[in-house]
């Protein structure tokens, strides 16, 4: 059904049906635009107030539904941060199987306190990843930050996904740009994939155009460009690419080097926003891939769904089994089938040019 609503928003699909939906998206659009652009008038005229907590707020987001990136950069940053500021990141926990009306603490004083089930799968991905930081799963974001303040906590929160979150103030509003597909074809839900108008972009502080790997100058030109006309000042822009890092066991146990899937047959999936990239970095690393699963973004694996991947693994006649670290927390409860299973996971970060300059861009925004 996605890939279906996907070729009608891009004008793959053709016929009298696809043009039926395409009317009834643009419909549906114009309602969601006149919903956003009330709720953006009422908090800026402060008919809705923002609220605002004792520390320092970063706000990391994007303007287009899909992956941009947006978990490997805040991983990027937290590590960049964690060495001189204590930090609480906290996250609306998508992918939750369970929901949860109040704030839960999911990593606090370097211990775990509970599974992705209940966290979310990118969250706890970070949680799990990095210790010694704190981690909190709340969709009101305020609460979560009193949650953390209430716990005597005095440093810097970092929001993930948090650019529509006018509920809270920031200090800090970083805006991730997927460089192959950076302004869907600019109609807003679900007409389109942007979660707001274009012209929202001007209220980010700092821009970042990820997945610029396989991009070349004139494409990341235009785009910034692009984003130059709709921003009514000069706003620092910057550019990421998503590399791969490493090829790990899925209990992390074993870590291997790319060279690993150099010509190997692997049998992968995922549940990502971005399958095709998924699939691109592994053949950038040279894996041969005999098949390939695409579920939708933030997928519940069931015992069925890997019980079927395990067919086509074997029909494949690849060696392994690969899927992405926001995945392998998902799968890891069905042990049974999964320690039958050679399943590794591919470990992915973020360059970022001009570091240097970006950090320094953050510490003054934030002094």
């Amino acid at each position: 059904m996605e890939d279906y609503l996907l070729d009608i928003i891009y004008g793959r699909k053709k016929g009298a049906a696809a043009f039926l939906v395409k009317i009834f998206l643009k419909a549906v659009s114009t309602i969601y635009y006149i919903i956003v652009k009330s709720r953006r008038f009422l908090y800026r005229n402060g008919i809705l107030k923002s609220k605002e907590l004792n520390n320092k707020v970063i706000s990391i987001g994007n303007i287009t539904v899909g992956g941009t990136g947006k978990t490997p950069f805040t991983a990027f940053l937290v590590e960049k941060l964690k060495h001189d500021n204590d930090i609480t990141v906290i996250s609306r926990g998508y992918g939750a199987e369970q929901k949860a009306k109040k704030p839960i603490r999911v990593r606090n004083e370097g211990k775990l306190l509970c599974g992705a089930e209940l966290a979310g799968d990118e969250l706890f991905m970070l949680a799990e990843k990095i210790k010694d930081v704190n981690f909190i799963r709340a969709r009101d974001r305020y609460s979560g930050g009193v949650m953390a303040e209430e716990n005597g906590f005095l440093g810097l929160i970092i929001l993930d996904d948090g650019f529509q979150h006018y509920q809270l103030e920031r200090d800090l509003d970083i805006l991730l740009i997927d460089g192959r597909k950076p302004f869907s074809n600019r109609k807003l839900l679900p007409a389109g994939l942007l979660r707001e108008p274009f012209s929202e972009i001007k209220r980010a502080d700092i821009i970042i155009i990820t997945r610029t790997e396989n991009l070349d100058e004139g494409e990341i030109d235009r785009i910034e460009k692009k984003l130059s006309s709709c921003t009514d000042e000069k706003k620092p822009v910057f550019r990421a690419e998503i590399k791969n890092d490493s090829i790990l066991t899925l209990d992390s146990l074993q870590k291997h080097s790319l060279e690993f899937l150099q010509n190997r047959k692997v049998f992968a999936f995922c549940g990502i926003g971005s399958p095709d990239a998924f699939k691109r970095s592994l053949k950038d690393s040279n894996a041969d891939i005999a098949g390939f699963k695409a579920f939708a973004d933030h997928h519940s694996y069931s015992e069925e769904d890997l019980l079927n991947l395990a067919e086509k693994f074997q029909k494949s006649a690849a060696e392994i089994m690969v899927t992405t670290e926001k995945d392998s927390v998902k799968i890891i409860k069905h042990r049974k089938i999964t320690d039958e299973l050679p399943i590794y996971k591919l470990a992915v970060k973020i360059s970022l040019n001009k570091e240097d300059k970006f950090m320094e861009s953050v510490q003054r925004i934030l002094t």
